[in-house]
């Protein structure tokens, strides 16, 4: 599974950091210290990077059908060519980022699961194709970022990418161990031996329609044994048949669709782009390991990534985990996230009374008589 490190925060309110003096490290993991040093390196890369923050709101947008993709990064007066202060949302969102980053790397230290060369020459591989599939997935969008995602990555801190690479090498060696199956040549082909039927190649033909009822027609008809290319011609579409190997990109989306369908069915009515569509099943043939070794590979990932979720949980509430409380407080469970610290309420920043000692406070509250009344 190729996984991209993203923010996982829908920001909201915007809280200057700027002002405040944060100690050396901003959390600690297990005693562990991520540094005040290392947050900040981050947040600049990031705050510089209009390509990489364009990819995060991307996928904050895929994630939610496009219901929100504003990503706050910056401070009040602050600016990519300025970036001296940032939202704390954002900020606490990427130290969530590190936090479980850190869990993670000290859970693979305790299994004894190393990272080498080749592990990390395949998550940058991983990683490229995660930004690539998520700038796809928005192409022609609103939310279309400019670049390549082989740019985007060329245009932040080598450091700063590194560290990513390693994490996602990290998390694919772990989820690999927990499978069962290394990602190694062997390891793939054992995995791919056993479950060979998941990986045939598929061939369909799809219909749309611009309404859901239109296409519900189109599926009623050929559910009933009308001949597709009837349906096709009554609709003014070709029968045009299509096979997607597992190594296409649609390959997971088309088998998660035909799900239970037997050659010669169709799939239920999904939403398609601007369309509705369905699909029928002509024929499945099976693919040689040269042709599924990316799936084969993508696979073992995802089957690990199920049982490490729930490892890492199982880790996170158990860990002794510190937030500097400027940042806000850690909370374990449900999700491994910071609860940000509650802001003042927006009358007492326009009361002076409000933000004086107790007793000054009573005192200055206190009705003034003019001269000489009592």
């Amino acid at each position: 599974m190729k996984r991209l490190l993203v923010l996982l925060v829908a920001v909201a309110a915007v809280v200057m950091l700027a002002a405040f003096r944060i100690p050396s490290e901003a959390a600690t993991v297990n005693g562990a210290a991520i540094s005040e040093a290392t947050l900040n390196a981050d947040l600049t890369a990031i705050g510089k990077s209009a390509g990489y923050q364009c990819v995060l709101n991307a996928q904050i947008a895929v994630q939610t059908n496009g219901q929100s993709s504003t990503l706050i990064v910056y401070g009040v007066g602050s600016s990519q060519a300025n970036p001296q202060s940032f939202a704390m949302g954002f900020t606490d969102g990427w130290l969530q980022e590190l936090i479980r980053n850190e869990l993670v790397a000290q859970l693979a230290a305790a299994r004894r699961v190393a990272v080498g060369p080749a592990d990390l020459a395949s998550a940058r591989a991983d990683l490229t194709a995660s930004l690539t599939t998520t700038l796809g997935q928005v192409a022609g969008s609103r939310y279309q970022c400019a670049g390549t995602a082989g740019q985007i990555l060329g245009s932040m801190p080598s450091s700063f990418v590194d560290q990513m690479v390693r994490t996602q090498a990290t998390f694919e060696s772990l989820d690999a161990h927990a499978a069962g199956y290394p990602l190694t040549a062997a390891g793939l082909s054992a995995y791919y031996a056993l479950h060979r039927r998941s990986f045939d190649t598929v061939c369909v033909r799809g219909l749309g329609a611009a309404t859901s009822a239109q296409a519900t027609t189109y599926r009623d008809r050929l559910a009933f044994g009308t001949p597709f290319a009837q349906v096709a011609a009554s609709a003014n579409q070709p029968p045009t048949v299509t096979c997607i190997p597992p190594s296409s990109s649609s390959y997971q989306h088309a088998v998660s669709l035909l799900a239970g369908v037997a050659v010669g069915g169709v799939s239920q009515v999904f939403a398609d782009q601007s369309e509705y569509a369905v699909i029928q099943l002509v024929s499945r043939r099976p693919s040689t390991f040269a042709q599924a070794s990316s799936a084969v590979h993508d696979a073992v990932l995802a089957s690990g990534s199920q049982r490490l979720g729930a490892t890492l949980t199982r880790v996170a509430s158990t860990a002794a985990v510190t937030v500097d409380p400027r940042y806000g407080r850690w909370l374990p469970s449900p999700a491994l996230t910071i609860k940000p610290p509650q802001s003042p309420p927006l009358g007492s920043l326009l009361a002076p009374a409000a933000n004086l000692p107790r007793a000054q406070a009573a005192t200055a509250a206190l009705p003034t008589q003019p001269a000489g009344a009592g």
